[in-house]
């Protein structure tokens, strides 16, 4: 039995299994065999993108290119995209997460409103929205996401330029975490989505934060070396940055199928995912990157 059943969660990975199994999606994903990842092991320093940044990578993560990290998201019924430049996971397959990391080159986003950000107005904004996803979920039985509040209020450092925020919902009475981390820099911005199970998120916030801290763009990219009258300025600022996280613009753009934003959001896409498990996927994957290294090695 896999981590997720055993999780808080359990009820409702029930529900979706149920759900899965008379869609007829649990036994095609059963069949499918692990993709072959390069794993590059830390401690390593990364250049990632088109020499847009460098990850120092830890001792005890593993690091998959961006083709590499297509084939993971297929792999787990999530569309690739090609804004993703790589995804880390912990060197130990009893430890349920993983990061994925993408850029959205949009622009310069000024950070004019560092110190006006209205949470309760933004708030507002996303409750609104939700409410509106919600006649959607409801028309394809699927159900509603009620956002409870802030699960940590948006607060952006203007030493590091990361924009971080986290909102609390509930889908059937059980807690979701949708934790978001942005990285402004010269010509766009970088998603750094943690991906796993609420419960764990105040213990794996450190680990995140040194990934985050372990990644920077390169001389030129940076957010000081913006350029006036000659860079590209995005169209939005820092409150359309959040208020547009989980709204019509953050499904454009991919990011929900990639983090437990809200279990219901993207039916196929994320429902996949649970109910595989953080756990039993990356045990999965493991066991095939064993099988890889002995047979490498053997020849």
């Amino acid at each position: 039995m896999s981590k997720a059943i055993r999780s808080p969660f359990g009820l409702i990975i029930s529900f979706l299994l149920a759900l899965l199994f008379s869609l007829k999606i649990v036994p095609a994903l059963a069949t499918k065999v692990p993709p072959k990842v390069h794993w590059i092991k830390g401690p390593q320093t990364i250049s990632m993108g088109d020499n847009l940044a460098t990850l120092n990578l830890p001792k005890g993560y593993l690091f998959a290119n961006p083709d590499d990290t297509a084939k993971l998201m297929e792999y787990m019924g999530n569309l690739a995209s090609s804004k993703d430049i790589g995804l880390v996971v912990p060197n130990n397959d009893q430890k349920s997460w993983f990061v994925v990391f993408s850029y959205n080159p949009m622009g310069y986003v000024k950070d004019d409103e560092s110190n006006s950000i209205d949470q309760d107005a933004i708030l507002e904004s996303i409750k609104t929205n939700t409410e509106e996803e919600n006649k959607q979920r409801k028309s394809q039985g699927i159900p509603p996401i009620t956002v409870t509040g802030w699960h940590e209020p948006p607060h952006y450092d203007p030493t590091s330029h990361n924009l971080v925020w986290a909102i609390s919902a509930t889908e059937n009475g059980r807690p979701v975490v949708n934790y978001n981390t942005r990285k402004l820099g010269r010509g766009g911005v970088t998603s750094i989505n943690l991906v796993t199970f609420p419960t764990e998120l105040p213990t794996l916030k450190p680990e995140l934060e040194k990934l985050v801290v372990s990644y920077d763009y390169v001389t030129g990219n940076k957010y000081s070396d913006f350029i006036q009258g000659k860079d590209k300025v995005a169209e939005i600022g820092l409150t359309a940055l959040i208020a547009g996280g989980v709204g019509a613009a953050a499904v454009k753009t991919g990011v929900l199928t990639k983090i437990l934003l809200f279990l219901a959001v993207v039916l196929k896409k994320v429902w996949i995912f649970l109910v595989v498990g953080v756990g039993g996927f990356l045990r999965k994957l493991f066991s095939s990157k064993k099988s890889q290294d002995r047979a490498e090695n053997d020849n």
